[in-house]
């Protein structure tokens, strides 16, 4: 027996959305954005969403993939085979589970609305109480579902009344044979108030609940976006897809050496915001596990790196803490959450993550009178030790209520078209140039450091030494003076090298000597400069 819809409810959202649905059910806007409506015993929901670049995206693909931002609420979702009506439309069943383990089973569908938009809609209930007449569910709700502007309809076009009078009869859907190889059967409804009223009869009075405080609808958002290719204006360093009509900054900043941030941020006339990245806050750590607190520390090369370890939430924790206010004003956190989808979502896209440890942390947020999201991404180094030089950024969106699923959109968008160029390769190379030179240069200071304290140790222990040895300095000249005439008589001059501690003979008759460190050699010269400059000499002191 087929549902019709002349005892149904309609509700006005105040963000701009009509529908109607059956009598005892109630229906309010979702936290994706989405036209929600839920059964009065709360075990089965209808979900409705308008996507602007699905383009022919498959429902399969789409609960898959999380194409669309209420397939947040499948969790665990396992798509089973596609199906296709004479009308266009597309479904498919789904098992999932709710928040609370409990298993369910969904119907999903997506039918065009225009060329670039079309229309997601989800019927789900718990198992056992299966999805008896979900589809014409589905169909009667999309068919009454209506937006600003001008109640447009945001499901097919209006379906005309039959001659006779009675109402127009919903499609029917081949679904075929289920994802388990089974034929669709489902069991019949419980006793009590069903999700799917098969027949007019009187329905238990629905709850009243005072009506919200009316609020200015914000603007709705253009149902097709369009995209322009940015190019980073200064290097030239990347480029990305951003909305056109948007306001667009972008930019590479390089505060010193293996800083590089790169960023772009886009700003919508209804006021939503997406940012990539942010100037004031680094893309490049090193984690050193010898060295204690989350700071930025200076190293011998000419680096100076955050020391911060390698995971998403320790970087969206520090950046909402200690960065994005200033960019964003306060911050409340709503809720956080792992994103392995994400972490395991970019490795496949960049191959060579594969050998990396890749995490992704989201946080849920407000600022002012929007919400969003921070996504923060790290990839690390697995195994490391002694230390993890590593990459990571952050994604953050806002909106006013109701078009938190375009930043999203946009957001997702912007994420997948963003490529580096050459120009931003020609830089890496340099720095790396530049930082291994100086790693060099540091080894070789820090070998002269140590080379001077251990002269300043002898010196020291010479100082210490002079009222215990003073009774016997006499002494030692008469035997330096001795020495000396003895050495101008045979001709020879004694040296000694301060760096190793050793005493070495020469032929007299050169101003200064100097010894080979390659070969040995001990070598005479008249000025202060080593015989050339090809080997590697050091100057000893005449004794």
């Amino acid at each position: 027996m087929e549902i019709v819809d002349r005892d149904w409810q309609t509700y006005q959202d105040p963000t701009g959305f009509s529908l109607r649905h059956p009598p005892g059910w109630e229906a309010c806007r979702h936290a994706t954005g989405a036209a929600f409506v839920i059964s009065p015993d709360q075990r089965a929901f209808v979900l409705l969403q308008e996507m602007s670049t699905l383009g022919g995206a498959m429902p399969v693909n789409m609960v898959q993939q999380g194409a669309f931002p209420g397939a947040a609420i499948l969790q665990q979702a396992q798509a089973g085979q596609l199906a296709k009506d004479n009308n266009g439309r597309l479904s498919c069943y789904v098992k999932f589970r709710f928040p609370d383990n409990a298993p369910g089973l969904a119907l999903v569908a997506c039918e065009p609305f225009s060329s670039l938009v079309w229309l997601v809609s989800v019927c789900a209930a718990r198992e056992p109480m299966g999805l008896q007449n979900a589809a014409s569910l589905l169909w009667w709700i999309t068919r009454s579902y209506r937006r600003l502007p001008n109640a447009t309809f945001a499901g097919s076009a209006p379906v005309a009344p039959r001659a006779d009078g009675e109402p127009p009869r919903p499609p029917a859907i081949n679904l075929g044979d289920d994802f388990l190889g089974k034929t669709v059967a489902y069991a019949p409804m419980p006793a009590g108030p069903a999700p799917v009223a098969t027949q007019p009869q009187t329905a238990p009075p629905p709850v009243v609940q005072p009506a919200p405080p009316v609020r200015p609808a914000p603007p709705a958002p253009s149902p097709a976006l369009a995209y322009d290719r940015f190019t980073e204006p200064q290097m030239g360093t990347f480029q990305i897809d951003v909305p056109r009509g948007w306001q667009v900054r972008g930019g590479f900043l390089h505060p010193g050496l293996g800083d590089r941030r790169l960023f772009v941020e886009a700003h919508s006339p209804q006021g939503v915001s997406v940012f990539l990245g942010d100037p004031n806050f680094p893309q490049i750590f090193y984690h050193n596990p010898m060295v204690w607190g989350e700071n930025f520390i200076p190293y011998p090369q000419g680096c100076t790196f955050l020391n911060l370890a390698a995971s998403g939430k320790k970087l969206a924790q520090y950046y909402l803490k200690n960065v994005a206010p200033q960019r964003l004003g306060p911050i409340k956190t709503v809720s956080e959450r792992d994103r392995r989808d994400l972490a395991e979502a970019s490795k496949r896209r960049y191959p060579h993550l594969a050998a990396m440890s890749v995490t992704a942390y989201e946080v849920s947020l407000r600022a002012g009178n929007r919400s969003g999201r921070c996504v923060a991404m790290a990839n690390g180094n697995k195994g490391a030790i002694f230390g993890d030089n590593w990459i990571g950024n952050v994604t953050v969106w806002l909106a006013p209520q109701g078009l938190e699923a375009v930043a999203e959109q946009v957001a997702k968008h912007m994420e997948e078209s963003f490529a580096i160029t050459p120009q931003l390769n020609q830089i890496v190379m340099r720095d790396e140039a530049m930082i291994a030179g100086n790693g060099h240069a540091a080894v070789v200071n820090q070998q002269q450091w140590f080379n001077g304290q251990q002269i300043a140790h002898r010196t020291q222990e010479q100082i210490g030494d002079v009222i215990v040895q003073s009774w016997d300095h006499t002494q030692r000249v008469n035997d330096q003076i001795f020495q000396h005439a003895s050495d101008a008589m045979r001709g020879h001059e004694r040296l000694y090298d301060e760096t190793m501690g050793r005493e070495y003979t020469a032929a007299a008759g050169s101003n200064y000597y100097w010894i080979d460190n390659t070969s040995g050699a001990v070598i005479g010269t008249n000025t202060d400069t080593p015989p050339d400059y090809q080997r590697d000499y050091r100057l000893l002191k005449k004794l």
